[in-house]
C-alpha cells in the first residue's frame, strides 16, 4: 500500500486533488492559495506538487488506484492541456517570426485565431519561454 506520493502523505495528496475537483470552476491559482492556507503549506510548493502529481498520474496506475479516482475525475484532471516541447518551440518560432512586423500580443492573437483567452495563454507562455529558456 502506498503511504506517500512524491514526499507527501497519501491523505494530503487526496485532499488536494479532491479540493481541486470540488472547486473546478475557480482558477487553479486560487485553489492552490486557499488549499495552501488551510493546510499550512507554501502556495508555490502546492502548485509545483500538483503539476508533478498530475504528470505522475499519467504514468503510474498504482497511484491512480491509491487515490481512488473515478473515470470522470481522471478525465477532469487530465483535461488541462500542457505545452509539449514541440508546442513550445513552434509557438516561440511563430511569435518571433510575426513579431518582426507586429507586437507580440497581436501575434499571439493571430495565432490563437481571435480567442482572447488562448491568446493570453500563448502570450504568457511565450514570455515565460523567452525569460527562462533562452536556448
Amino acid at each position: 500500500m502506498i503511504s506517500k506520493i512524491l514526499g507527501w502523505d497519501l491523505c494530503d495528496a487526496k485532499s488536494l486533488i479532491e479540493f481541486i475537483l470540488r472547486n473546478g470552476s475557480k482558477p487553479l491559482s486560487h485553489n492552490f492559495l486557499v488549499w495552501s492556507k488551510k493546510n499550512n503549506r507554501q502556495v508555490f510548493s502546492v502548485r509545483n506538487y500538483y503539476y508533478k502529481l498530475i504528470k505522475l498520474l499519467h504514468n503510474d496506475e498504482n497511484i491512480l488506484l491509491a487515490l481512488n479516482l473515478t473515470d470522470e475525475q481522471q478525465k477532469t484532471l487530465f483535461s488541462t492541456k500542457h505545452f509539449s516541447s514541440l508546442d513550445e518551440r513552434m509557438l516561440v518560432e511563430k511569435v518571433l517570426e510575426m513579431s518582426s512586423f507586429m507586437p507580440v500580443r497581436k501575434a499571439c492573437l493571430e495565432i490563437s485565431g481571435g480567442d482572447k483567452s488562448l491568446m493570453l495563454r500563448y502570450q504568457n507562455k511565450f514570455r515565460q519561454m523567452i525569460k527562462h529558456k533562452k536556448e
